[in-house]
């Protein structure tokens, strides 16, 4: 048979490998319906709760003074919370692997964004195509070529253009 080491085996002598090198990391929670209503919405609660809900505002001010009958004002809310919401899912979303070092950003959102991103991306753009057909029997053709217009601007900003010096303000604005 031959010495250890002269069989074809080898023969590890640094000692024994620590149990945390040697154990799996533990398995992403399920997505759960109330985990992905909560990971679809976390988003936009989180602007709002900072201060940063704007958009919302202008929105909803841009309804009243239009006048609208109050179905139709109900609609087009509802339709533009869920656009901005989708908006923020996204930046949030791509932004999710430099996020994880980040302590001011909610971790338990970003690793669920991180943990099911081949679930969230599909999801994003699916609601992001139903939101367009919504705004066409909602707002009608004309204005509803704003909804993709503004989304085509939410892509551009979070793949390309956020973080270059005055051209990603420019780009929103």
């Amino acid at each position: 048979m031959g010495s250890p080491a002269s069989r074809s085996e080898s023969v590890d002598h640094r000692g024994p490998v620590p149990e945390s090198l040697t154990t799996a990391a533990p398995a992403a929670a399920p997505l759960t319906l109330p985990r992905l209503l909560w990971g679809a919405s976390a988003s936009t609660f989180h602007r709002v709760w900072l201060g940063e809900g704007a958009l919302l505002a202008i929105n909803a001010s841009l309804i009243v003074v239009a006048r609208m009958p109050v179905l139709q004002a109900i609609a087009v809310m509802a339709l533009s919370t869920i656009t901005l919401a989708l908006m923020y899912m996204l930046n949030d979303l791509y932004d999710a692997p430099a996020d994880r070092c980040n302590p001011k950003k909610d971790q338990h959102l970003v690793s669920l964004y991180l943990d099911y991103g081949h679930i969230w991306y599909p999801l994003v753009f699916a609601l992001k195509g139903l939101m367009i057909v919504a705004a066409w029997f909602v707002l009608g053709a004309p204005a509803a070529w704003a909804v993709p217009a503004v989304l085509f601007v939410n892509m551009v900003y979070s793949f390309g253009l956020k973080g270059v010096p005055i051209i990603d303000v420019a780009w929103c604005g």
